[in-house]
């Protein structure tokens, strides 16, 4: 009710509260566990913890199982259920990880090219 809690790398625990100018985009309802980009104008307050008012908050992910990666480039062939294969471009700890299926964030811009690409943010294994 009162917001979203979130934790930060930077800042530790931080409320995320929205209101009625807040833009939500996201391609799923937001729920714990997520990881979310929140753009604010700036003003935190000195609260413990600590609040903002959020003037986006966006959320955009895609599960899939690995077809063949390239550490060269730090990329996956992703096969998912919603867009078919996508290329994604992960951070690069990533790539070292053994998973078989990957859950993907990014910032909901995909290229209409064949295959699609994606530019991840964040990267959960599903195992």
């Amino acid at each position: 009710e009162e917001g979203i809690l979130i934790e930060t790398a930077d800042m530790g625990m931080v409320l995320v509260k929205s209101d009625e100018e807040t833009i939500v985009d996201a391609s799923a309802e937001i729920a714990a566990g997520d990881y979310i980009t929140v753009v604010y104008d700036g003003m935190m307050s000195r609260s413990i913890p600590a609040q903002i008012t959020a003037d986006l908050i966006r959320m955009y992910f895609i599960t899939g199982k690995i077809i063949s990666a390239d550490p060269e480039v730090c990329g996956v062939m992703l096969e998912t259920e919603t867009h078919g294969e996508v290329y994604a471009y992960l951070p690069e700890p990533w790539l070292e990880n053994t998973a078989e299926t990957l859950k993907v964030y990014f910032d909901g811009a995909m290229t209409m090219s064949l295959p699609p690409q994606i530019g991840g943010q964040y990267v959960v294994s599903l195992g």
